[in-house]
C-alpha cells in the first residue's frame, strides 16, 4: 500500500464506518474481486504464497478496476492465447472483454504490466506457453512493481495527472465501473 501512496493518488485508509471498503484476509489462494462489489465490501483474498509485493500489488489494482491485461478488447494485435494448453478451469483468465465492458484508457498494451500474466500462466504443459507476445523478444508480465503504464493507468483514472499534483488526502469514496 506504500508503493500506491509513493506513486499515485490512491491512498488506502484504515476503515471507521464507511459502508463501502476493502476486506483484505488471509486465505488458500489469491483473488480479488475487480471494482467496487456491489455488496459494498471488496474482498481480497492473500494466501501466504502471495507475500511477494507485485502480487499484492496485482490483487489491489484488481479492487481498484483492472482487469488483467491479456482480457483487453485488443489483444489479439498484440499476443496468442494457446487454448489447448490451458488447464480447464483457468480458460476464464483468458477470456478477451469487448469495449463496452472495459476500458483501455487510451493506454497502449503494456506487455510488462503487472496485470499481465506470463507466457506460461496456468499452462498444462509447463514448457509451453499460453500466451504468446506478436512482438519478438517480449517478455510478459512482471511481479517486480508497477510498469510505467500502469502507473499511467491508476493515475488516469483516479484523476491525477501528475506525481506532483498528488494529494495526502485520502480517495475514501471512489465509485467505479468496469468501464
Amino acid at each position: 500500500m506504500a508503493e500506491f501512496k509513493r506513486k499515485t493518488n490512491v491512498r488506502f485508509v484504515e476503515r471507521e464506518d464507511e459502508t463501502q471498503y476493502i476486506h483484505i484476509e488471509p486465505e488458500t489462494k489469491c483473488s480479488s474481486v475487480v471494482g467496487k462489489s456491489v455488496r459494498n465490501v471488496s474482498q481480497v483474498l492473500i494466501s501466504e504464497g502471495c507475500y511477494e509485493l507485485g502480487t499484492i500489488l496485482h490483487e489491489l489494482m484488481h479492487v481498484l478496476g483492472f482487469v488483467h491485461e491479456q482480457n483487453r478488447p485488443d489483444r489479439d494485435e498484440f499476443i496468442r492465447v494457446v487454448w489447448d494448453n490451458i488447464q480447464e478451469g483457468a480458460k476464464k483468465n483468458f477470456q478477451k472483454f469487448s469495449p463496452d465492458v472495459v476500458t483501455t484508457l487510451g493506454s497502449e498494451y503494456d506487455y510488462n504490466s503487472l496485470m499481465h500474466y506470463d507466457a506460461n500462466a496456468f499452462a498444462i504443459n509447463s514448457s509451453l506457453p499460453t500466451l504468446v507476445p506478436l512482438r519478438a523478444n517480449t517478455t510478459l508480465g512482471n511481479r517486480e512493481g508497477f510498469s510505467e503504464k500502469d502507473l499511467i493507468r491508476i493515475n488516469t483514472l483516479y484523476n491525477c495527472s501528475s506525481t506532483a499534483e498528488m494529494s495526502e488526502e485520502p480517495i475514501v469514496d471512489k465509485s467505479l465501473d468496469r468501464r
